[in-house]
């Protein structure tokens, strides 16, 4: 069907490989801010799954207004998942059968 057979696998690394939530919650923490809990996380929309739920909303809005504090939460979030963000358990041994298949 194509004509190049090389085969390619993209992950899409936030919350399918690494634990997404958990990075959220220590960055989020790290600023002042709570995420809420992790069913109340995912039941959110896009845009308001970094604000918080009801009880959460009011000061994460405050604390991620200004550039400065937006800035500061995003490299925050970038320490966190370079320093201490974790794989799903199993996902390791799966990228290591994946680079051993030849082909």
């Amino acid at each position: 069907m194509y004509g190049n057979r090389e085969r390619l696998i993209l992950f899409d690394a936030d919350g399918t490989v690494v634990d997404a939530f958990g990075a959220i919650d220590a960055a989020f923490s790290r600023n002042g801010m709570a995420i809420g809990d992790l069913v109340r996380f995912q039941k959110r929309r896009k845009l308001f799954k970094y604000l918080g739920g009801l009880r959460e909303f009011p000061v994460n809005l405050k604390r991620q207004f200004g550039k400065q504090n937006r800035k500061r939460l995003l490299a925050s979030l970038t320490e966190v998942y370079r320093e201490e963000a974790s794989l799903y358990p199993g996902i390791a041994s799966l990228l290591g059968d994946l680079i051993a298949t030849p082909g």
